[in-house]
């Protein structure tokens, strides 16, 4: 008798064939939800094309997804902008450094009081 790590195994075996199946030899392709942000769209159909010189490389998709995460997070254009035009692909940023892209992108100077004055 199988065993419950057995049985799921085998399933997981199951889904992986019919999966194998639908992609490989019958060219299925997952349907892409239209209600995901451009970026994401377009990424998972590259991802998901039947041609495989439109997928993009390994190595390029952290690039692709962290502007699609932008994309995604930031509803400004200005603050989407800034973000992609200055300080991606960093995952942490110095405030330092954010600050001057800030100011940079808002090409206004910096107030010399107030909360938003240099320390």
């Amino acid at each position: 008798p199988d065993r419950p790590a057995d049985a799921a195994a085998s399933s997981s075996l199951g889904d992986l064939r019919r999966f194998v199946e639908m992609v490989y030899e019958k060219g299925r392709r997952l349907a892409v939800l239209e209600d995901l942000p451009q970026g994401v769209r377009g990424l998972l159909r590259d991802c998901l094309s039947r041609n495989p010189h439109r997928r993009p490389e390994v190595s390029r998709l952290r690039e692709l997804l962290g502007a699609s995460m932008v994309d995604m997070t930031l509803e400004d254009e200005r603050g989407r902008a800034l973000w992609k035009g200055f300080l991606a692909p960093a995952q942490v940023v110095p405030w330092a450094r954010f600050e001057q892209a800030f100011w940079a992108e808002a090409r206004e100077p910096r107030p010399e009081q107030g909360p938003l004055a240099t320390a």
